[in-house]
């Protein structure tokens, strides 16, 4: 039922105008506040008339103590009751007592009867003890029959010489009068407060109209906008707030048309990007399924890796166990031509296994990122013609012949000698394998301007090329076969690891497919590139660059020219070495004349993911940078030959390495002059290794 109430209200309430709120909610208010006034002023007249008449009541019954006293003392009833009768005509005075010093009653103003009998009433038992003025308020009926509340006051009544008390004095006080005068101060303000809430209501009632009649205004244009009519607007002419609130509302409507232009072009928006996101996410759905193709690819790759191998492997091992068998059983006369045959075998089935670990162990090496070159300058032909002097007996074998066109007047290159021989004999090997008897197979070598030699020009390029800068000339080697070609679709995927042309079950292909892989990686470690030419049923050509030592000197003396040149070849090969391990991390070039520091910087930052070279010259400085393009250089002051500032000049005011940040690392306090030069950063000796590992962080 309480809630049926609570509804009913909460729906009256939300019915109501907010007029008749307005006047309901101040109505309320008012009558709160003028009551609060009521009561707190009834309260402090009735506190005040009420001390007054103590005050009163206690002055009469200490005059009337001071008449008495005597009496008192001589036991005087008479005079005491005729003084008592006397008290009590004063107006107000609703009663006399005075009891004797044994606490009997010695006075009662209109009871004499009552005088010599102790008193019955419990207050007069209460204040014959009392030593002190004691004030009661209590209810009695009085003589006439009325009950009336009163203000009993009780006095001790004490001799002058030693205070003994001798008796006391109760003198009751009627507040009726009190009573009369806050029942009339009650009515006035009552009358105040019932006018004032007349005043407040029809001020309520006139402000409040002021203020709804716009609302009522902006509460049917609300309505208008809400069943969609957005043209509708508010008249403005309004004074205050409430003309803000028109045009505020008027404004909404305009941003409310605009939103909904808006929205109808976003809709319309959007539906196009749904139709592109659902194209895309086709696209997508495309590509993850070419992507899980490839991965089906590479799942097939790996299963014909693990097939090949595992038959390259067997294969070997195979001939190698069944020919030593052979030789070790007694029972079997061995000729030694027969002999010499199956030794042969036995050591090129040895050497195949080699190899075969030596690819395995080179692509361990190359997925950890520990793959090295050691590079130094060397002659193409002195390379060349080992490794075809090796390959001739099986091209023989095969009918086929080897013909070497790289002659003693080919320059210089930067490159490591065994690496090389793997890449030459592995694209030799390669030719002789896919050439058919009375074929040629041809090695060549050119400079040129590029990396990739004329097909630089191409943009569809099959092979593996460095990233680093491209050096001024290059070598390049081409090993040109008349085999059976490459298709255009194979010639990228025999670059890649476990890349081969065939099905390992049915085609039978030859090697691993990581001879080509192992290549391309050696090749890009050198600062080259190795790519393919090939055009089906009529041969390939692999072709591989690489850097041409450029540099020379002249000077009149012949020794110190060739300690230059050897100078010049070292920080060639130092180069070189950078380039081809700029794949692992940022490169920095260290410039100091004492080795142990170099050494100690390298040591410390290449296992935190940077590639360190070595420079110990200041003259070797500003070329090494310019070819390196390193991404820190750290420059010592002190070097033997130059000042580290004017190398530091130089390289700030060459346009090919301005751009390189520079710390120097020096025991001079001479921070100014470097900063002052274009240092980003002074690191003076000894230095901690953690804050220059911090500074190298944050330039490089």
């Amino acid at each position: 039922m309480i809630k049926d109430i609570r509804k009913r209200f909460a729906w009256d309430r939300r019915q109501m105008r907010m007029q008749t709120r307005f006047m309901a909610y101040f109505g309320v208010v008012v009558v709160l506040l003028m009551t609060c006034v009521i009561l707190l002023m009834e309260t402090r007249q009735s506190n005040t008339m009420l001390r007054q008449t103590e005050i009163r009541g206690a002055a009469v019954a200490h005059s009337i103590a001071s008449v008495v006293l005597q009496s008192l003392y001589e036991y005087d009833y008479v005079y005491l009751q005729q003084a008592a009768e006397t008290a009590a005509r004063d107006e107000g005075v609703a009663y006399v007592i005075i009891l004797d010093k044994e606490g009997t009653v010695a006075a009662y103003s209109g009871h004499p009867e009552r005088v010599g009998h102790p008193p019955v009433d419990p207050y007069s038992r209460q204040v014959e003890k009392a030593n002190e003025q004691v004030i009661n308020r209590i209810h009695r009926r009085l003589d006439d029959g009325a009950d009336a509340s009163l203000l009993d006051i009780a006095v001790p009544v004490r001799s002058a010489q030693g205070g003994v008390k001798w008796g006391t004095i109760r003198i009751g006080l009627s507040l009726r009068a009190m009573s009369a005068e806050l029942s009339r101060t009650r009515t006035l303000l009552v009358a105040l407060g019932l006018g004032a809430i007349m005043i407040v209501l029809i001020s309520v009632r006139f402000f409040s109209r002021q203020i709804t009649q716009p609302l009522e205004q902006l509460a049917s244009a609300t309505a208008t906008v809400a069943s969609g009519n957005l043209e509708h607007a508010v008249n403005e002419d309004i004074v205050g707030e409430l003309g803000d609130l028109a045009h505020s509302f008027n404004k909404m409507t305009n941003d409310l048309k605009r939103s909904r232009d808006a929205i109808r072009y976003q809709n319309h928006h959007l539906e196009n990007m749904v139709q592109e996101r659902t194209a895309a996410l086709r696209e997508k759905a495309r590509e993850l399924e070419r992507a899980n193709t490839e991965l089906k690819e590479l799942d097939r790759l790996k299963s014909d890796f693990l097939s090949n191998v595992s038959h390259e492997l067997r294969t070997p091992l195979t001939s190698i166990r069944s020919f030593t068998e052979i030789l070790l059983d007694r029972t079997v006369s061995v000729e030694e031509e027969q002999r010499r045959e199956f030794l042969e075998i036995i050591s090129s089935q040895s050497e195949r296994l080699t190899r075969l670990i030596s690819d395995l162990l080179d692509l361990s090496k190359i997925e950890a990122g520990e793959f090295r070159c050691h590079l130094q300058s060397l002659d193409l032909e002195d390379v060349v013609h080992p490794v075809l002097e090796t390959l001739q007996r099986l091209a023989e074998e095969n009918d086929i012949e080897l013909v070497n066109e790289v002659g003693d007047d080919s320059p210089t290159v930067l490159a490591d000698f065994d690496r090389l021989s793997q890449v030459i004999t592995n694209l030799v090997g390669n030719s002789l394998k896919f050439t058919d008897p009375g074929g040629t197979i041809t090695v060549s070598a050119k400079v040129h301007g590029h990396r990739r030699g004329d097909s630089w020009k191409e943009m569809d390029f099959a092979g593996m090329e460095a990233d680093a800068p491209e050096a001024k000339q290059y070598l390049i080697v081409k090993v040109e076969d008349t085999g059976c070609g490459i298709k255009p679709e194979d010639q990228k995927r025999i670059f890649e690891k476990f890349g081969q042309v065939g099905n390992v079950l049915t085609d039978k292909p030859k090697g691993t497919g990581l001879g080509l892989t192992i290549c391309g990686t050696i090749i890009v470690h050198h600062g080259g590139a190795l790519w393919v030419e090939s055009e089906e049923g009529k041969g390939s050509r692999f072709s591989f660059s690489l850097p041409v030592v450029t540099h020379t000197f002249e000077s009149e003396d012949p020794e110190l020219q060739g300690d230059e040149v050897r100078a010049a070849e070292e920080a060639q090969c130092i180069l070189a070495d950078a380039v081809q391990r700029s794949a692992s991390g940022p490169r920095l070039l260290v410039v100091d004349d004492e080795p142990t520091v170099v050494s100690a910087i390298s040591r410390f930052l290449e296992p935190r993911g940077y590639d360190s070279v070595g420079c110990y010259s200041g003259d070797s400085v500003l070329h090494m940078a310019r070819e390196m393009q390193p991404d820190a250089i750290l420059l010592d002051i002190l070097l033997p030959d130059r000042n580290g500032f004017d190398v530091l000049k130089d390289l700030k005011s060459s346009g090919d390495t301005k751009d390189i940040p520079v710390i120097v690392v020096s025991g001079l306090d001479d921070s100014n002059t470097a900063y002052e030069l274009g240092a980003a950063e002074y690191v003076r000796k000894p230095f901690d290794m953690v804050s220059l590992l911090d500074n190298v962080r944050a330039l490089a």
